[in-house]
């Protein structure tokens, strides 16, 4: 008897007019009907729900707001590596790259060794840190300055060692190897006293800071 009665309990939870029933008898509606009727509610009703819906969901969202911490960008010197993504004239400097007006009208007004009309993620970033735009490690006209780091990045430059059938032979390890030579070099000029302009205190601080 004990038994029925919790069974006839759990019925009442799962049924819409809150009626214990005759098992034999199929007059109430289950919940699942209810269900039904509420999916097919009119349009303007749905309409409200979505709209409630998506302001808990803004309100979730503005909750976070004040613990988001801004990014610094106050750091001295850059150092980049990667493909055409961020090549300000790597590949252009290195393998003689051929570059049109194409590359560069829409700012620079002139090809200027990036694969695009105007200007990377990287330039975006520099200008953002009110640094002068990166000079390519492999660039030797015009006396580049590399007082705030140095790009190392070449378009079409892969991840995994390059091969003979890679259109570029510098990839990830290569770039790495160049900066390492890079560092060691700058060391050693600005041990004798020489070169600090072009190379700059700036990117010596940054090494510093790494540890490397």
């Amino acid at each position: 008897m004990e038994g029925r009665e919790k069974q006839e309990k759990c019925f009442v939870l799962f049924n819409r007019d809150n009626i214990c029933p005759n098992p034999f008898i199929r007059k109430s509606r289950p919940l699942f009907a209810f269900a039904k009727d509420f999916v097919t509610a009119p349009p303007i009703s749905m309409a409200l729900l979505y709209i409630l819906h998506s302001l808990l969901k803004l309100a979730f969202l503005c909750s976070f707001w004040p613990t988001v911490i801004p990014l610094s960008l106050n750091y001295p010197a850059v150092f980049n590596f990667g493909d055409s993504n961020s090549d300000t004239g790597g590949l252009v400097a290195g393998k003689a790259f051929p570059m049109t007006q194409f590359n560069g009208e829409t700012y620079f007004h002139e090809p200027s060794g990036r694969f695009c009309d105007g200007r990377l993620i990287i330039d975006f970033l520099m200008e953002a840190m009110e640094l002068p735009y990166m000079n390519p490690y492999l660039e030797s006209v015009g006396s580049p300055s590399f007082q705030t780091g140095c790009n190392f990045a070449t378009g079409g430059s892969t991840i995994l060692p390059a091969n003979a059938a890679s259109t570029n032979p510098f990839s990830f390890n290569l770039q790495l190897s160049q900066f390492f030579r890079f560092k060691n070099r700058a060391l050693t000029l600005l041990s004798k006293g020489t070169s600090v302009y072009i190379i700059g205190q700036a990117s010596m601080f940054f090494w510093d800071k790494l540890k490397m």
